[in-house]
């Protein structure tokens, strides 16, 4: 059982089974799953008696949502050779996500970057419009509409995907004009560049133990790893309100941080950030600021990687030269 640390323990069915439900997993619940199979240990039968234990679980009435992420890249170092296609795109987020999307009940959505593949009574209606005109954490809005929960398997205090949904909700996410990009397929065949936001992640896990703190977030273990299991909209909503009284929580502290460092000072977060660090200071302080304007500029540009018609060099000196006269003049 998961309550177990010999970690040279194989687990069956029956006894991943036992575990899920230990934590409070029950037939008919609709779960969103993030999950690290590596750290579980030795499972008799591999990653799909991980996703053949959730789905015995959840039952006919119920549903599984995982995320099946797949390539993107600052668009500077977009590449043509990628074009991300619903049907036949793997999933980047692991082996049971990408074996949730070859089931033959399963459905995917055709978002760009941040797709989700899911089973059960609600799973349509978790990927319906989730495309490139909407945002990549939709279908985590609608889980919490249905009174959904989240489990995330092996990953510490990352609580992958839903981590973000209170960046949207405080209104941090979309507050640094910050990009990742990828190619993809329309429906009509066409294939078109798809931009997204991307704010920075690494102290986004600083939530999760006041998550746990407050109660929104319950520990536990199945198998060789600890898991994080909790309601999806309470997650969102405690999230957001953490982060909308104290965005400051959210900031990395390393100085080529694009997002963070611009966040602080559009936000004037300085006074809130304890023990400053050198380049927070005001004169270091303009100057990051301006490489991070013409890093996001530059950035934001497509520049295909096995471009010869556009040497990412030659092109990366006139936009660097562009926004520095733009900030001259103002």
């Amino acid at each position: 059982m998961g309550n177990q640390s010999n970690k040279s323990s194989s687990y069956s069915r029956d006894e991943l089974v036992a575990d899920f439900q230990s934590i409070g997993l029950k037939s008919g619940d609709h779960v969103a799953v993030s999950v690290s199979y590596g750290e579980m240990g030795n499972i008799e039968g591999g990653p799909s008696t991980v996703l053949n234990s959730l789905l015995e679980v959840l039952g006919e009435e119920g549903t599984l949502m995982m995320p099946t992420y797949s390539y993107s890249s600052e668009p500077t170092r977009l590449s043509r050779e990628f074009v991300f296609d619903p049907d036949t795109s793997i999933s980047y987020t692991g082996y049971i996500t990408e074996l949730l999307r070859l089931h033959p009940g399963s459905v995917r959505s055709r978002h760009p970057i941040s797709s989700i593949a899911s089973i059960g009574k609600y799973a349509d209606y978790l990927i319906h419009g989730h495309d490139e005109h909407t945002i990549g954490l939709f279908p985590y809005f609608r889980l919490a509409k249905i009174g959904g929960k989240y489990l995330s398997i092996g990953l510490g205090d990352r609580l992958l995907a839903i981590r973000h949904t209170g960046q949207v909700l405080s209104g941090l996410y979309y507050l640094v004009p910050h990009y990742i990009a990828t190619q993809y397929r329309k429906p009509s065949n066409e294939i078109s560049v798809y931009y997204d936001f991307f704010p920075c992640p690494e102290n986004l896990r600083n939530i999760t133990p006041v998550l746990e703190k407050r109660g929104v977030l319950m520990s536990g273990r199945i198998c060789d790893t600890g898991v994080k299991f909790g309601n999806a909209r309470d997650i969102i909503v405690e999230t957001a309100r953490i982060l909308k009284n104290n965005p400051e929580i959210n900031l990395c502290d390393k100085p080529g941080c694009i997002w963070c460092r611009m966040v602080e000072k559009k936000l004037g977060l300085y006074s809130r950030i304890p023990n400053l660090r050198f380049y927070q200071y005001p004169f270091i302080r303009e100057i990051v600021s301006l490489l991070n304007e013409m890093r996001v500029t530059r950035f934001n540009n497509i520049m295909y990687r096995d471009s010869w018609r556009y040497p990412r060099s030659l092109v990366s000196v006139y936009i660097y030269s562009r926004q520095l006269a733009r900030h001259l003049i103002a």
